[in-house]
């Protein structure tokens, strides 16, 4: 029996070592543990136009508190944006959160403010209390993190403008890989003055990717809509809306991407012929060199309006030329393809773009209009309803564009076919050689 007493005397005693000591270790290394791991999550590219400064931080033993300003130069303002962030953490490992009890490293809540003059001038115009808003970080064991966005519901009326809104909640989870999760779900938001109005269903959006610090990382994101509608002279009510995206590195080269997207509009009732709408866009083969580029010239952009240095123009014109030869050396592909109903009939319209590259052009200057045609292949296809066309304010153009060949009628469908590779124009099987025009023109 003693024995047994002295070993539930030591676990206890183990015990309320762990839950009195390891406050106090969390909170010794609260910068590394959740501070560092959350700005980290940042990518490169806005590091220049965003500026993190630690203003306070006073760890304590079960608790601590902190204040950051995050400065965001933002192109086109006078004045940076200012956001202050005050944390109050609670240190693990045993956390009170707003989902309940959890086991964990630490736990805050966020306060964000602004200190901005042009942003603070707009929100004081806004005519009504903007909702409360609830940030709260969770760290676990395994330093991964938790961010969880809360917009509380709101209302107002006045002065005949009414607003409804059902609330919002956010959750980003970064794992300690950096790959992470991203969840939005907004509740209905109506808002009106008079006849005109707007109004959304809700919102849900589901986003991945492999590493949150990489832009040019996989990842994958799908938002829908069940209904957009809008009252007054443009009415209209959408439905069934959808959002896909997916970003995937090539198999053949790691330093190319491919960019799918896709928006599509089940229904559409409104006072204009259009019933639904698809649009899926491709870009293939893209070199990753093209978006370093670009942002390293949105941030050379802002430097020069930062320092009012008007002798940075030179290296922004040269950051834009360096990215137009990177995709002018480079092979990519740009496929679109709309389908839509209009008139009760279905068309379609696909474009398909692939560029061969050239990767002997040494300078854009050089570069002439033989060698770009060379490097095109383009297709164009169109498939229309001809029953729908011929409802349509577009009915009498029909037989004078059959007869000129620009279009072709099959099967109750009005068609048009183009293509250009191996400098050869075929417009509905017309083969017309482009050396005919006889082009010189050099860029």
């Amino acid at each position: 029996m003693n024995r047994r007493k002295l070993v539930i005397g030591a676990s206890a005693l183990l015990a309320l070592l762990f839950f009195g000591l390891t406050p106090k270790l969390v909170g010794m290394n609260l910068r590394e543990t959740a501070v560092a791991n959350l700005f980290a999550l940042i990518p490169p590219e806005y590091e220049r136009q965003l500026e993190i400064n630690e203003a306070q931080f006073d760890s304590g033993w079960f608790g601590s508190s902190a204040q950051f300003d995050v400065v965001y130069n933002a192109l086109g303002l006078e004045e940076p944006l200012v956001m202050r962030l005050d944390f109050d953490f609670t240190h693990g490992p045993l956390l009170l959160t707003g989902d309940g009890v959890r086991f964990g490293l630490a736990h805050a809540r966020i306060a964000p403010s602004f200190n901005s003059r042009q942003l603070t001038e707009v929100l004081s115009e806004i005519p009504f209390d903007l909702p409360q808003i609830e940030l709260n970080l969770f760290t676990g064991f395994d330093e991964s993190l938790a961010i969880q966005l809360v917009v509380a519901p709101t209302s107002m009326s006045e002065s005949g403008v009414e607003v409804s809104f059902d609330g919002l909640t956010g959750t980003l989870v970064a794992y300690n890989d950096q790959s992470a999760e991203i969840n939005v779900d907004m509740g209905a938001f109506t808002a009106g003055e008079g006849v005109n109005g707007f109004s959304i269903a809700s919102l849900d959006l589901n986003s991945r990717t492999a590493q949150l610090n990489d832009l040019l990382a996989p990842s994958s994101a799908e938002l829908m809509i069940p209904t957009l509608s809008a009252n007054g002279i443009a009415a209209f009510t959408a439905s069934d809306i959808s959002i896909e995206s997916r970003l995937t590195t090539t198999d053949s080269n790691p330093g190319q991407i491919d960019i799918y997207q896709k928006l599509a509009v089940a229904d559409i009732d409104s006072e204009y012929p259009l019933q639904t709408f698809t649009w899926t866009s491709e870009i293939k083969e893209l070199s990753t060199q093209v978006i370093r580029n670009y942002y390293e010239m949105l941030n050379a952009l802002q430097e020069q309006i930062t320092s009012g240095n008007s002798s940075t123009t030179v290296n922004v014109d040269e950051l834009a030329q360096e990215m137009l030869l990177v995709l002018i050396q480079n092979a990519i592909v740009f496929n679109n393809t709309i389908d839509a109903t209009v008139y009760e009939g279905d068309h379609s319209v696909e474009l398909l773009i692939s560029w061969l590259g050239l990767p002997q052009v040494a300078s854009i200057n050089s570069l002439s209009m033989e060698q770009i045609i060379s490097a095109l292949d383009v297709e164009l296809h169109v498939s229309m309803d001809l029953e729908a066309i011929a409802r349509s304010p577009f009915a009498a153009m029909i037989d004078p564009y059959v007869q000129q060949g620009y279009i072709t009628l099959d099967n109750g469908r009005v068609l048009l076919d183009i293509t250009l590779a191996d400098e050869q124009l075929v417009i509905n099987g017309e083969v017309t050689p482009l050396g005919n025009f006889s082009i010189q023109q050099t860029l």
